[in-house]
């Protein structure tokens, strides 16, 4: 923090502020910790950034923010959880907020490469086997760390206390939440999971029976009345408790906000496990089409698949520049492909509801195909290539990117800490909740909405 009454040498005095007004402004700062603008960024609560100020030592923005420190908890297995996660991060950063991870398994192993600081959390993880999720084997893998939760949740709280933040946002990570409780700190959740049991929407079918059950995990699993529930959507869906959740577009990273797509001749794949990948490798080679593969430990060249290291500047170079994307039913991954114009073949893991449910809905939009509970067929690819041959999908079939909305939901949440507004609990307009819709919706009725 800057020494009281001194002007700091790193920030110079702005034209039509004398030095003596600024000084008595950043006394005001440094005692409060309130800063005047978005882009007066606070780390490890010291001042990092010049501010911009108008004249008399008004502030250059409207609106007063107080800058805070967030720990942000995250889903240890799946691309799209970290890629959330960065994409937030990084617009919260930028409104100058301190952003700490939380996390295990390779979501941990992601950030820590970044450089992160991370909170070391155990990891639940999925097992999966010939694109098929394996629910017993599953159970069994985490039972060790599930008969461990309390000594868990007990030790996490402690480090939460001692890390001190003033908010904890989850995506889909469950012994933060439960320690941010124990220590008494407010919490949102934000995450795609959650859609399926906060939003109105239909059950996909062949997997009726089995979708009681997910959504009572997912309720398991998921943040314990959080202060507010943020929920991401590629459409928009009636909710269950408007006043208590806020519906979102995609939340996409800002390289990924900011490229430039164009059509190229490969397909790009993406998987996220080596069990039974053999037959969707040998479809995927079958017509001939330059394929590249991300997501195994397999390198180098075979045929038409070149199989590529995990980088995630590359993979999104291989997205933009493709012709299409064949993956498993992901929502970010499918978001990121809608968003640049790609139309994807999704494989939606078998038994997992919410990635059906992905994939039924990418076919109601008609930007793409998918294939359920078998492997790929080479004649599943040929008639993909076919169906959007020398054509991109309309980004405008999907809800615009969802990351200042949540931001803004974020800080309008951590606002009322200290205060007692009179705005409702949900700034986003609300759909009705009394109808459940009987099917997908079409690209033409997300058109007449928009």
């Amino acid at each position: 923090m800057p020494t009281l009454g001194r002007l700091p040498a790193h920030v110079s005095s702005p034209r039509g502020l004398g030095s003596a007004a600024l000084t008595r402004t950043l006394r005001l700062e440094a005692l409060t910790g309130v800063y005047l603008d978005r882009r007066f960024v606070r780390a490890d609560r010291t001042l990092t950034r010049e501010a911009t100020y108008g004249p008399l030592g008004a502030p250059a923005c409207s609106q007063i923010r107080r800058m805070a420190r967030l720990l942000y908890a995250v889903c240890a297995q799946g691309r799209g959880h970290s890629s959330r996660v960065l994409a937030m991060a990084e617009t919260l950063r930028a409104r100058g907020h301190e952003v700490t991870f939380a996390c295990g398994g390779p979501a941990r192993t992601l950030f820590e490469s970044l450089g992160e600081e991370v909170l070391p959390v155990p990891a639940l993880l999925e097992v999966l086997d010939g694109n098929r999720l394996r629910f017993w084997r599953t159970a069994r893998v985490n039972g060790g760390v599930v008969v461990r939760t309390p000594a868990v949740v007990r030790r996490l709280a402690m480090a939460l206390e001692e890390i001190g933040p003033d908010l904890v946002v989850s995506d889909f990570e469950p012994f933060v939440p439960r320690a941010a409780a124990r220590a008494g700190l407010p919490m949102v959740s934000l995450n795609h999971q959650e859609l399926l049991t906060e939003a109105v929407v239909p059950t996909p079918p062949g997997v009726r029976t089995l979708s009681v059950f997910v959504r009572a995990v997912i309720r398991t699993i998921a943040t314990r009345r959080p202060a507010h529930r943020i929920v991401t959507a590629l459409t928009a869906l009636p909710l269950r408790h408007p006043a208590r959740t806020t519906l979102v577009g995609p939340i996409l990273r800002r390289s990924v906000r900011e490229a430039v797509p164009h059509r190229g001749t490969h397909l790009v794949a993406y998987f996220n496990g080596e069990h039974g990948l053999d037959r969707h490798l040998h479809a995927l080679a079958a017509p001939g089409v330059p394929v590249r593969v991300y997501g195994t430990r397999e390198t180098g060249q075979r045929g038409p698949l070149t199989f590529c290291m995990p980088s995630l500047d590359g993979f999104l170079a291989d997205l933009a520049t493709s012709r299409g994307v064949v993956t498993t039913a992901g929502f970010t991954l499918l978001s990121e492909s809608l968003f640049l114009g790609k139309p994807a073949l999704a494989l939606p893991h078998a038994r997992d509801v919410e990635q059906t449910f992905n994939a039924q809905l990418v076919e109601a939009l008609g930007v793409g195909q998918a294939v359920y509970t078998r492997p790929l067929d080479a004649s599943d690819v040929r008639r993909f290539l076919d169906a959007f041959d020398g054509r991109d999908v309309g980004a405008a079939s999907v809800l615009p990117p969802g990351h200042d909305r949540a931001a803004d939901t974020i800080e309008r949440i951590l606002g009322a800490k200290t205060s007692a507004p009179d705005a409702p609990a949900s700034s986003v307009p609300s759909l009705s909740s009394e109808r459940r819709p009987s099917s997908f919706p079409t690209r033409s009725s997300v058109s007449a909405r928009a």
